[in-house]
């Protein structure tokens, strides 16, 4: 008591404590119990310990039933800070707050744990969806892209020859040009071949490539141009340029495992994309699949291959 009313709390509530442990032990009931059991209930409250002060005042209120049962004078003569109306309201209003904690708790854990689940599964589900859009990527012949670009280009040479065997030498497939109404079929067949020459030397890999700058070196207009492109190549000019881009990164990945050890940003500068963003947003649209996982099953793939 003394070290309490100097102000050294946390010393006193040690002396109180062993009041409390010899209580727990022997059971046995002195008055001057009350007092410490009284300032254990007060130091509790002003440290937010819910627990062991509701602890505290079911003990006191077990004591003053026994006080009142053994000792009938001597507890009308207590001078008690908590009478038994006070303890009872003081422990109606912990129980209900730790009731309302506990529940926060439960609640807080049942969403976590519903959320880990939920994660979980989305995690699996992505890494799952991932391997099948790899695999699908690989599965493709592996051809360079100018190689691809010859192959187009003979296949076309070769329905080109096809098609003089039964027509004039000056005519064309007026219906495979003829496909956008109120456009000359000769402009759009004058396109589609500087389109072809574009695509065979890779001018596609210069960044400053765009719709305007096209048009320019098609020496046409962007209307044009956006027009041939959406119905020939089924896309719009600025995603043609960037597929064009992309399927030629991914020759190369898979052809060469050593543009594997390249970071993003390198290989996004090596397609023509003016930053890593641009070309990782567009892998993810065209595959649905990041770059950086691509690259990473590349190289697993090479790993189990040589073992």
């Amino acid at each position: 008591m003394s070290n309490w009313k100097l102000g050294k709390k946390e010393v006193a509530v040690k002396y109180f404590e062993e009041i409390d442990k010899d209580y727990n032990e022997t059971h046995k009931l002195d008055p001057q119990f009350r007092t410490a059991y009284e300032l254990l209930i007060k130091y509790n409250d002003s440290i937010g310990n819910r627990d062991k002060q509701l602890d505290y005042i079911n003990k006191l209120m077990k004591l003053d039933r026994s006080y009142e049962k053994n000792y009938k004078y001597l507890y009308t003569k207590i001078n008690k800070e908590y009478d038994t109306k006070k303890l009872i309201l003081e422990k109606n209003e912990i129980e209900s707050s730790l009731k309302t904690q506990r529940t926060i708790i439960s609640t807080i854990l049942l969403l976590t744990i519903l959320a880990t689940l939920f994660f979980w599964n989305r995690y699996n589900s992505l890494q799952k969806k991932y391997k099948e859009k790899f695999e699908e990527i690989i599965s493709i012949k592996h051809k360079k892209v100018n190689e691809v670009n010859k192959e187009l280009a003979s296949e076309i040479e070769d329905k080109k020859s096809s098609i003089s065997f039964f027509k004039p030498e000056n005519s064309f497939d007026l219906e495979f040009y003829n496909k956008i109404p109120g456009l000359n079929p000769l402009i759009v067949e004058n396109i589609l071949n500087k389109l072809e020459h574009f695509e065979k030397e890779n001018k596609f890999l210069d960044n400053q490539v765009s719709k305007t700058l096209l048009s320019e070196i098609l020496n046409t207009n962007p209307t044009y141009l956006s027009r041939i492109i959406n119905v020939y190549k089924g896309k719009n000019v600025s995603i043609y340029i960037n597929d064009l881009r992309i399927d030629y990164i991914i020759e190369l990945l898979k052809n060469d495992a050593t543009y594997l050890n390249y970071d993003i940003k390198n290989l996004a500068s090596l397609a023509g994309f003016t930053n890593a963003v641009n070309f990782s947003d567009n892998f993810q649209r065209k595959f649905e699949i990041k770059p950086s996982y691509f690259i990473k099953m590349m190289k697993e793939n090479i790993k189990t291959s040589s073992l």
